[in-house]
């Protein structure tokens, strides 16, 4: 990872951090303060072990095993379609293992199109960490993709 993302990244997660700690001062919730630096490790760990972060890490005869590429892809978008449901999902709404093991079904039709974007040859490390990202945004908003899609189809007929 080059320098100068380095440098942001590490600026942007000591903010997050800040904003945290002045959050939890504020209003005193310690469940939201372990949630939120628990997602903050987790996604320093990400880093460091996909990229080296904070330290620039050169791979030896380059490039990602496509095979576990699409694997963490396809986790990703899983990982979206388990956060949709629970954002959606209703305070007093009775958590349903169906409805929320439905989606994973369809996940490789939602991968399909990002993989068929992806040149597996010349893949860096940010570009890694944006796909999953883009991964996990597909996963979470693939039944409004899919709605809207449906709907034009009817209204086309």
């Amino acid at each position: 990872m080059e320098e100068q993302v380095s440098n942001l990244l590490v600026f942007f997660f000591t903010g997050y951090l800040l904003f945290t700690i002045i959050s939890y001062i504020v209003w005193r919730q310690l469940k939201m303060l372990i949630f939120e630096v628990s997602i903050g490790i987790v996604a320093l760990a990400v880093l460091y072990f996909t990229t080296g972060f904070p330290f620039e890490r050169t791979v030896a005869f380059g490039g990602f095993n496509p095979y576990l590429l699409t694997l963490l892809l396809l986790f990703f978008i899983v990982v979206g379609m388990m956060a949709n449901y629970i954002f959606y999902k209703r305070p007093r709404q009775k958590f349903r293992w169906l409805l929320f093991f439905k989606p994973f079904f369809i996940s490789p039709i939602v991968l399909l199109p990002l993989i068929g974007a992806i040149n597996f040859d010349s893949i860096e490390h940010v570009q890694l960490i944006s796909l999953c990202f883009l991964a996990f945004q597909n996963g979470f908003f693939w039944r409004e993709i899919f709605n809207k899609a449906l709907k034009q189809q009817q209204e086309g007929l």
